[in-house]
């Protein structure tokens, strides 16, 4: 099984997803050295949060464009983008 990993931009004001962008499975290296997975997560299973300037790094970096003011940005794989979405209805739900 391939593993797909995104920068994901949630909007800052609704915590929905409003950016994906695909990170080439070459680009990898250059992720993992600007935004750093945790020792027990190596795979972004679960969601890494990208500071401003690693956003940034990661937007000249990837050849994209990010908007710092209207998303948080973070790296996940295919596996934490699913988890994120099904807690994020279930605290919808829950209000």
């Amino acid at each position: 099984m391939t593993v797909t990993w995104h920068l994901c931009g949630y909007d800052k004001r609704t915590e929905y997803l409003g950016s994906d962008i695909i990170i080439p499975q070459t680009m990898l290296p250059v992720v993992r050295s600007i935004v750093r997975p945790r020792d027990d997560d190596p795979a972004y299973a679960d969601p890494v949060e990208a500071s401003a300037d690693q956003a940034a790094r990661l937007a000249k970096a990837l050849g994209v464009r990010v908007d710092l003011e209207r998303f948080d940005y973070f790296v996940e794989s295919e596996a934490g983008m699913e988890t994120f979405v099904v807690d994020r209805e279930a605290r919808l739900a829950r209000a």
